[in-house]
């Protein structure tokens, strides 16, 4: 809370060499509202982006909410889920504010399954607790001398 209105806070914001925003948030525990969670913090950072006055809301920029979730909270089938706003036959509306969620607990690829830096990513996130260090360079396609560079 601050003295005139509520604020978002957030694992990480950031913003890069484009203007483009980034707001991540890890979440460990079971959040069953965690959806509505992120809308307010997308929606916080986007309220900060648009200025008092004439504003040329065609000059917003992009702004992605990413979240890493530990368990599964989205009705869907796929660990990796991107949302925009769309209409009701799925066509995309507004690519402005993208959402972007990975749930671990729905990751359940074998190295010899992965293909892609995401699953990368996701896979040394959700074993990385308990996996050999040599199995990491090898899994990012370099090998344990190279890694040690």
């Amino acid at each position: 809370m601050t003295i005139d209105s509520r604020s978002g806070i957030f694992d990480l914001s950031c913003t890069d060499e484009n203007g483009t925003q980034f707001i991540v948030e890890m979440q460990l525990g079971l959040a069953p509202y965690f959806v509505q969670r992120m809308k307010f913090y997308a929606l916080h950072k986007f309220n900060t982006l648009v200025e008092r006055g004439e504003f040329d809301y065609a000059n917003l920029p992009k702004l992605y909410a990413i979240t890493f979730l530990a368990k599964s909270i989205l009705p869907t089938a796929s660990f990796h889920t991107i949302a925009n706003v769309r209409g009701e036959e799925g066509e995309i509306i507004d690519t402005q504010m993208t959402f972007i969620t990975l749930e671990l607990a729905k990751f359940n690829k074998q190295v010899a399954e992965i293909e892609t830096d995401l699953d990368k990513l996701v896979y040394t996130m959700k074993t990385l607790h308990n996996t050999d260090p040599h199995t990491v360079p090898r899994l990012l396609g370099r090998g344990v001398a190279q890694a040690s560079n």
